[in-house]
């Protein structure tokens, strides 16, 4: 009518992924990788992580302006002394990762290394998640220094690790289900009181609303 088209929107189909490689068990898989992050004044830093695969928890991280294999065995030594012993640790290929002293360092403890999309596909996506996280809240940030960078990815992994619930996890915070404190049952029906005491609230709030209607 009137020569006017009406364009629609094509619906794309959503792109689904892969599930990755899961754990059972705390301290079965941890990831490791390295991340360039970049603050104003056009200085990069580099972020070192190793991830709990089973319960998302952040063992460790390590800062530096350097990328080499100092801070790989740095991080590593760290997640030893605090988190534990695990199985296995995931890595991609990186010379960082994958060199004499690292597998030195893992095999006198028995820890056996794995290559990310060469042994293991569709398997460090994890770790990568967390970066992506933390990127977003340094770029909010504007920070300019080192030191501030290390404050505030202190900050995140604090609350990254015992604030926040995460949805993959049933609403569980990373270090609960690490040392399997979290309850799921628990959960639910704390949640479900929560949604009953909201409701019951909302239908005071309406019966008072009305009677102030019927006042006027």
């Amino acid at each position: 009518m009137n020569e006017v088209k009406r364009y629609r929107i094509r619906r794309q189909k959503k792109k689904s992924y892969r599930e990755g490689i899961r754990a059972k068990k705390p301290n079965e898989i941890w990831h490791i990788d390295i991340t360039e992050i970049q603050i104003r004044g056009d200085q990069r830093f580099y972020l070192q992580m190793i991830v709990d695969n089973y319960s998302r928890a952040i063992m460790s991280w390590c800062l530096s302006d350097r990328k080499d294999l100092r801070v790989s065995l740095k991080t590593i030594k760290r997640s030893l002394w605090e988190g534990g012993l695990p199985e296995f640790l995931m890595s991609d290929g990186g010379r960082e990762n994958v060199n004499f002293e690292v597998g030195k360092l893992l095999l006198g403890r028995g820890i056996s290394q794995l290559i990310a999309k060469a042994d293991v596909q569709f398997s460090n996506s994890m770790i990568e998640a967390v970066f992506k996280k933390l990127k977003g809240v340094v770029n909010f940030s504007r920070i300019r220094t080192q030191q501030g960078l290390k404050r505030a990815i202190g900050q995140f992994v604090r609350q990254y690790n015992f604030v926040f619930p995460h949805s993959r996890l049933q609403g569980a915070i990373p270090f609960e289900r690490l040392h399997r404190e979290f309850d799921i049952l628990e959960f639910r029906a704390r949640v479900r009181e929560k949604r009953l005491e909201l409701t019951r609230l909302r239908s005071v709030d309406y019966q008072r609303c009305g009677k102030c209607l019927l006042a006027v």
